[in-house]
């Protein structure tokens, strides 16, 4: 059983071990389903000083956007396995969610964005989310 703590921190490092100052480096999370599917948390962002600080409620605010796409059956996070996965970003992701991102934005005001499978199962506010993570990302 996963138990969610109150605040993760992550801190990017050099081959020597020393902090390594990079702005805007993603990461994601990844957990491991009991039974099910496995689900991904991301995206989360470096901070100047290449410090991700994830809190309890970042990890429960993006688990349920997560699952609220409906595009596979998920059990509750706390059914994870106790072991996750911690991972960076590869340009090939990036360039992916950043294509596709640009694309939604770009129609946003024609609310073209409504056709994509992902805007029609969730709420006004978790598309704002998503967007406004964009922006931060971009």
């Amino acid at each position: 059983m996963l138990t969610v703590p109150d605040k993760v921190t992550i801190q990017l490092t050099d081959s020597d071990g020393q902090p390594a100052r990079l702005d805007k480096v993603l990461v994601g999370i990844k957990t491991f389903a009991t039974h099910k599917n496995d689900i991904y948390l991301s995206p989360f962002l470096s901070d100047k000083d290449g410090r991700i600080e994830i809190t309890k409620k970042d990890i429960q605010d993006t688990t349920d956007n997560f699952i609220s796409y409906g595009i596979m059956d998920y059990s509750s996070l706390e059914s994870a396995n106790p072991n996750v996965e911690i991972y960076l970003w590869a340009a090939e992701e990036l360039d992916r969610y950043i294509a596709y991102w640009s694309k939604l934005l770009k129609s946003k005001e024609s609310k073209d964005y409504e056709n994509d499978p992902l805007f029609r199962t969730i709420n006004g506010q978790q598309r704002e989310t998503l967007f406004q993570q964009f922006r931060d990302i971009a």
